[in-house]
């Protein structure tokens, strides 16, 4: 019985050990899966990143914020990490004299762009060529001269320095218009020089190119010194790996823009040579025909078309034929505003471009129709009062020139033309002949009228149509109304 009681015994001890065993390897089984269940299905960065923006889906969060602010964490942290870096490595003399240099050209660039915004806004039918490039240069030469100083790029030298000699191109351009006298950009005779061109695009490149060779001389010979930390040169990074997408669209941009004021001004002088007849109504206006928004001339009016103005001659300056204007001028139906204002503000000034009619030459005043000549008292600026002439209408209408401020031999043939009534020596004409006539198109008897027409340094030609002569004496300070006209 104790034997059979030792066998039962022993079987159960198996039983029990093998069921234990059983019970450990099971047990290892399912860890071992829920290892690799877990290996399996651990979160990637990016899945956590989703699980995290689903998450905030969930709690009504603004995911494209936080990942945006993000985005500019991780980017400022990396050049805050390339510019202490950099900084680190160079002298602190070195260090000072290069960031005063970026820092004059991060100003001079602002000033740039500025002016040159201030260009676009204001544009004549031809400035923008230029406002583009004055736009894109500052922000070019800014891009790779922080490249070059802060992220210590040797490559980003050369694109620095050719962004930086249009930008300060643009500076002393601006410089030589204004310090330069307008005599400099007249001949002896008066009149515009050939090469007046010269001083106004030539030597502010010329100058440019020469003070950036000397800025960038500097800053290598800074650089190279050794006292003041010759590894400077040394230290910058010369890796010559591919550019970046927006590194190879700004040198696509660079060649393009800076060909663009060429390209615009071979256009026109193609257009002008080569005129093109989009307007075929233009050949066949008379005078007192209506001039339409759309470019269209007709001497009836015509219901759902806007009339713009009044052909007045059949004649052009050579101003308007060098622009393409061939057929002849017309009068605005409405006056530019309707208050008076100022033929000039400030300090009264003789303008050079300007000639002085007075009593002995009046009679050739009366036969200078150059009213687009004047637009401008110099080769860049604008009086307020042309200015007031050019916004008129928001300057739409097709087919014409800028809106500008007549002078007095345009008002004369107004007068002849439209209101019926010849100016003689003494500048007198009936006065209630062309006042009843010239009522028809808008122009107030009653009202005096500038011209463009300078007697000197403080008075202008003025007329009021109800005292049947010109005023050839009014004083610059005196407040007038604004009767535009243009080219056609």
């Amino acid at each position: 019985m104790e034997e059979k009681t030792k066998i039962n015994d022993s079987k159960e001890l198996m039983s029990i050990v093998s069921e234990e065993t059983i019970t450990e390897e099971q047990s290892i089984s399912v860890v071992s899966v829920d290892y690799e269940h877990e290996k399996k299905h651990t979160p990637s960065e990016s899945e956590s990143i989703n699980n995290f923006t689903s998450s905030q889906l969930e709690i009504g969060s603004k995911p494209n914020n936080t990942c945006f602010r993000l985005k500019v964490k991780t980017w400022l942290k990396s050049v805050f990490t390339k510019f202490s870096s950099t900084y680190s490595k160079r002298n602190s003399i070195v260090n000072a004299l290069l960031s005063l240099f970026l820092i004059a050209t991060l100003i001079v660039s602002l000033m740039v762009f500025v002016m040159s915004l201030t260009i676009l806004v204001r544009d004549f039918k031809g400035g923008w060529s230029f406002a583009v490039g004055g736009m894109f240069y500052p922000l070019f030469c800014t891009y790779f001269m922080c490249r070059f100083v802060i992220a210590n790029q040797k490559r980003s030298i050369f694109p620095a320095f050719m962004g930086s000699i249009f930008v300060w191109y643009v500076i002393l351009f601006f410089y030589v218009v204004i310090t330069t006298p307008n005599s400099a950009y007249l001949d002896d005779e008066g009149n515009e020089s050939p090469d007046s061109w010269i001083i106004s695009y030539v030597w502010p490149f010329i100058l440019s190119v020469l003070l950036n060779v000397l800025l960038f001389l500097f800053v290598y010979l800074v650089m190279r010194i050794r006292k003041y930390g010759a590894s400077a040169w040394i230290l910058l990074d010369i890796s010559r790996g591919e550019r970046s997408k927006l590194e190879k669209t700004g040198f696509v941009l660079f060649s393009a823009i800076w060909l663009l004021p060429i390209g615009v001004f071979t256009y026109h002088n193609y257009k002008v040579s080569h005129t093109v007849n989009e307007y075929p109504s233009h050949n066949n206006a008379k005078i007192g025909d209506y001039y339409y928004e759309d470019g269209t001339v007709d001497s009836e009016l015509i219901h759902g078309k806007q009339v713009i103005g009044v052909v007045f001659s059949l004649e052009t300056s050579d101003t308007d034929k060098m622009m393409g204007y061939n057929h002849g001028q017309i009068v605005a139906i409405n006056d530019a505003s309707e208050y008076k204002v100022k033929w000039e503000d400030g300090t009264p000034m003789d303008y050079v471009r300007y000639p002085n009619y007075q009593w002995g030459n009046r009679l050739d005043a009366l036969m200078d129709i150059d009213g687009s000549y004047y637009k401008k008292c110099n080769d860049t600026y604008c009086l307020d009062i042309n200015l007031l002439c050019n916004d008129y209408l928001h300057g739409s209408g097709d087919g014409i020139s800028d809106w500008y401020l007549p002078t007095a031999g345009q008002w004369a043939n107004i007068l002849e033309n439209l209101g019926k009534v010849k100016v003689d020596k003494m500048l007198k004409f009936d006065a209630k002949t062309a006042s009843v006539n010239l009522e028809k198109i808008g122009i107030i008897p009653t009202r005096w009228y500038w011209t463009i027409t300078e007697f000197d340094a403080e008075n202008a030609w003025s007329i009021r149509i109800a005292d049947g002569e010109f005023g050839s004496r009014s004083n610059k300070q005196n407040g007038a109304y604004v009767r535009p006209v243009a080219s056609f």
